[in-house]
Formats: structure tokens, sequence, C-alpha cells
């Protein structure tokens, strides 16, 4: 195509003009060149075979096709996001007609702040939804199903990165409620936490944010399940939270929602477990709705059975801290910087938990108070610690340059040397002399 037919366009008349005679100058140097062939410029000549005409492409002209090809690379952007943006307002639309005023507001809310657009789930939002689900099981319920079948039907990156950064908040401020609905839901295999074969089926380029999707769905599922061990009561409701959730799915209205008189019947079922035994997420206890206590033993009290099992945890979950890293153009979006912020602050905790117990285990190592199977694991577990200090060293150092995390109060990573290590090995092999 000729720069002229394009450029006229998109340019004053005077620049077309010049870029124009350009074209026809580069032309007609090159049909004087005596250098005219296709070895010489193989990069000017297109043909399909060497008999027939050859077209000649100036650089003036490639650059004409480049320039329309990016138009139109932006046009399709812009038609993307008309059609993402229609998809959310449909969405929008069947929720407001699909329960009755409370639950559809609900819904909305949640359609609204999982958007597909790029910014961050608007914090009064976030405040709509904890208020609508406040002291009501049946609307905790409610909401962890809408999620659900939010992250069920996605193929979209930020839909589903931006519906997690919502779990977290709810995980955070909604109470135990939350917790447990949301814990016996993702074990159940609803598609909440497990976020492990998540796709983003639209474009090719978006593997690290899809990558970074899974990586933190992960983490949240980990953390979660590190909150709930050793809570009373967790196994008593699982039956009543199954049965729960065959309700809250139910039957399907004419429309393809939930009818008015089921919702009725279901807040009826809900009312009446509270009254009898507690609810699947609550306790009766002189009559206030609980959650059931949680057993919290001091690290030093512990026995060595119940130390191996926190640290284990703990390990598990900086695993899956470490995991989130963001790879790629994902390290520079602003979406994911955000997502990840929270996460970040809280891996300073846990990092606080892990040298506690870590030095609970290496005082008993050095009094002598193992046998040589506990000695052992012991061992193990400083060699796998080591190698989680230094990449955790690595991933805050490159936090500290993020634009978001720059003033965050990291702590000091204090790594285990390998002198130490060695002398760990020395004790253990001396131990297993002695026992021989």
């Amino acid at each position: 195509m000729p720069l002229g037919c394009l450029t006229s366009t998109i340019f004053p008349p005077s620049i077309a003009k010049m870029l124009k005679d350009k074209e026809e100058r580069e032309k007609e140097d090159i049909k004087q060149s005596p250098h005219n062939n296709k070895s010489s410029f193989p990069f000017l000549f297109s043909h399909a075979a060497d008999n027939k005409k050859v077209k000649i492409l100036t650089p003036s002209s490639f650059l004409g096709q480049n320039c329309k090809r990016l138009i139109n690379q932006k046009s399709m952007g812009r038609f993307g996001k008309a059609i993402k943006a229609v998809k959310d307002q449909t969405s929008i639309r069947l929720a407001k007609h699909g329960h009755k005023a409370s639950l559809a507001d609900l819904d909305v809310a949640i359609l609204k702040a999982t958007s597909h657009d790029e910014n961050p789930p608007d914090e009064h939002l976030m405040v709509e939804i904890l208020t609508l689900t406040t002291d009501s099981p049946l609307y905790v319920a409610s909401c962890v199903n809408t999620i659900s079948r939010r992250l069920s039907k996605t193929r979209n990156w930020i839909v589903a990165l931006k519906t997690l950064m919502l779990v977290q908040r709810l995980l955070h401020d909604g109470g135990p409620a939350y917790e447990q609905e949301v814990f016996f839901a993702t074990r159940r295999g609803t598609r909440l936490l497990n976020m492990s074969d998540f796709r983003d089926a639209l474009k090719s380029s978006t593997w690290d944010y899809a990558a970074f999707v899974r990586a933190y769905a992960l983490f949240l599922d980990e953390q979660l399940e590190y909150k709930m061990e050793g809570k009373k009561g967790i196994r008593e409701f699982s039956q009543d939270l199954e049965q729960h959730e065959f309700m809250i799915q139910g039957r399907k209205g004419k429309h393809g929602s939930r009818s008015h008189d089921l919702d009725q019947q279901i807040e009826f079922e809900m009312q009446g477990r509270i009254g009898r035994h507690g609810s699947c997420s609550y306790v009766q206890e002189g009559g206030e709705l609980t959650l059931s206590a949680a057993v919290t033993v001091p690290v030093r009290e512990m026995t060595m059975d119940q130390l191996f099992a926190r640290v284990n945890h703990l390990m598990q979950l900086l695993d899956r801290f470490l995991a989130c890293r963001p790879a790629g153009g994902a390290r520079i979006q602003r979406l994911v910087l955000l997502a990840l912020y929270p996460v970040l602050i809280q891996s300073f905790q846990l990092y606080k938990d892990i040298v506690e117990i870590m030095g609970v285990l290496k005082d008993k190592f050095e009094m002598d108070d193992l046998n040589i199977s506990h000695s052992v694991k012991v061992y193990g577990i400083f060699r796998r610690v080591s190698k989680q200090y230094e990449e955790l060293d690595m991933f805050y150092y490159w936090c500290k340059t993020a634009s978001n995390a720059k003033n965050a109060e990291y702590p000091e990573v204090d790594k285990i040397s390998q002198k130490d290590l060695d002398a760990m090995d020395e004790r253990v092999k001396e131990k297993s002399g002695v026992t021989n």
C-alpha cells in the first residue's frame, strides 16, 4: 500500500506531501542504481517467482504498513475493552433480577468489585460486601457461592486476580464465618482457592499473569489451612457444611437463578440449625453465636511431634509465599503488585514464627535432648530452611525496588551459615556412632 494513502489520513497535508515525495525519490533511486537486483537488496523486494514482476518495498512504504498495523492493534484493543465492559454490565443486570433485593445487592457488589478493568477492587464495594454479610451465615454462604461461580467461569486473569483479592480481604476482615465457609468449600473441590489449572485462554502473552494467579491462590489456601488447624469442632461441622452447600447451590429458577421461595427456605433452615446446635460457622454459647475456640499451645511447651507438624506447615507456607514472586511482565503490572503487597506484609510475621520455632529446635538439639531420629529430622529442617532464607532474602531485595513496597519494614533475614550446618551434621554423626 503506498504511503500517501495512509499518511494523508493521519498526518497534516504538508508532512504527508513530504513523505510521499520521499517515497517517489527512493523508488527512482533504486531503479537507476547499478545494484538493482534481489541479491544486493533482499529486504526491498517481494516476489512469488523469478520471472514474475518484482514489487518494490521501500523503507517509507514499509513504515506506512507498520503504522497501519499499529492502528489496527489499538483498534482491536479498544474493541476488546468494550466487549469486556458489556460482559460486566450484562452480568450485573442478570444479578439484579436473580434474587430478592438484599442478595441481589450482594451479587452486584461482587460483580462490580471483580470487573474486567485493571483497576483494583473499589474499597467502598469491599465495605459494602462486608456490611451485607455481617452476622448472617446465609449471606456469607451466598457470597462465597457467588465468588466460586465467578472463579469457575472466568478465563480472564484480571477477573480471577481481583476475585482472589476480594477473598483475601473477606478472610482478613470477615471473621471466622468466612474462614470456615471458604475452607470447606475449597476442600470439597469447589473452584475457590483451588486454581492450580487456571489458564488465561484469551491471550498467549498472559502466561506470567496466570502463573501469579495460581501461586497467589495456593498461598491463600495454605494460609487458611494453617489458621484452621488446631481449632476445635471443625470436623463436627463438615457434614452440616456439605448439606448447606447443597442448599445454596439449590434448584435453579426459570432464568437460571434461585427463586425467592428457595431463598426463604434456605434462610429458615439456617436459622433452625443455629437454634439446634450452631450453624456451620458458629456455635450457640450463652445465647450468642461464637466460633469454636482455638487451641493455642506455647511453642516451648509443644511436644516434638507438635513442633515438627507446625514447622513443616510453616515451611510449606513460606514455599507458597516464595512462589508468589512475579515473573516476566507481571513484575511491573500494577494490579499484581497491589495484590502482592498484603501477602508481603504477612510474610514478615511468618518469618518471625519460623525464627521462633527454629530457636526452640536448636536449643533442644544442642542440649542433646533428642534421640537420633529426632536429631536427623531437625538437621533436615535446618538444611531446608537455610535454602528458603536465601530465596527469601533475594525476594525481599526485589520487593524493596518495587514502587509500592519500598517503605515496608522488612525484617533482617538471619541466614543459616554452612558452618552451622556442618556442625549439626557432625553432631548427628557422633550420635549415630554412639547409638551403633
